[in-house]
């Protein structure tokens, strides 16, 4: 198993350590720019690592890493599950309201629509879902 995080400058991941430590393959880019976490290499290493990948597993939805790897497995036809993590709740949606519209307009819905497996958190999340598959917006 191979775990891949993206880091800001002055970020450590301590999870990541620990999962080093365990034996477990973990891969951190970084530094990464804001507000998407984006790295040059990022879809170069995605498209390396997905190639070894039986199936992808992604946490969260507003960074770029989960873009790539959405894109990477429809390309590569590989099965891969978005988990939400919380990120389409009510209380997440009205945090940078514009911001995260302008995004599921961009990006997200697109990759919602397209995941063969979404893991909401919610009855919430899961309803968000819907409605980005459906092409609704809720503020």
């Amino acid at each position: 198993m191979t775990v891949v995080t993206t880091l800001r400058a002055d970020e450590v991941v301590a999870e990541a350590e620990s999962l080093s430590r365990a034996g477990v393959d973990v891969v951190a880019i970084g530094p990464c720019s804001v507000p998407f976490s984006s790295h040059a290499e990022l879809p170069a290493l995605i498209d390396r690592l997905a190639q070894k990948a039986d199936v992808v597993h992604t946490h969260g939805v507003w960074e770029d890493i989960q873009y790539r790897c959405s894109v990477t497995c429809q390309r590569l036809r590989i099965p891969y599950i978005m988990r939400t993590c919380g990120s389409l709740d009510a209380w997440s949606l009205r945090v940078k309201p514009v911001r995260k519209l302008l995004y599921r307009t961009w990006r997200l819905d697109a990759m919602l629509r397209q995941s063969p497996s979404t893991y909401c958190n919610t009855e919430c999340e899961s309803e968000e879902r819907a409605n980005a598959v459906s092409n609704t917006y809720s503020l």
